[in-house]
């Protein structure tokens, strides 16, 4: 939701760089952007902005259907990433999620 008030906010563009930061856009800051299945010693967040959508238009039909945020290996904090740094084995149950566009989340295996 922070992403969408952000580009609202910024002539419908997504964030091209510290995309955590502007997900605290219109909310208080919170430990929220930590994976809660990493250890709470970890330096990791264990989420990545995809690289494809960095700086793109909010209304652009293949962002705006398209995965915005995943799970990722070892992602630090405003990293960004292609599908292929989901975890292996799967952090959540045997899936790994990811935040689409239309404010959904997707499991995959």
């Amino acid at each position: 939701m922070g992403l969408t008030l952000y580009a609202l906010d910024n002539d419908q563009l997504l964030p091209q760089r510290n995309w955590m930061t502007a997900a605290e856009y219109g909310r208080a800051p919170k430990d929220s952007e930590r994976c809660p299945a990493l250890a709470a010693t970890s330096p990791f967040a264990g989420y990545e902005m995809m690289l494809a959508v960095a700086g793109g238009r909010i209304d652009d039909s293949r962002i705006e259907g398209g995965v915005w945020l995943l799970d990722a290996t070892n992602a630090k904090a405003n990293e960004f990433g292609t599908l292929l740094d989901l975890p292996r084995p799967p952090r959540h149950g045997g899936f790994n999620n990811m935040l689409l566009g239309n404010l959904s989340v997707k499991s995959v295996r």
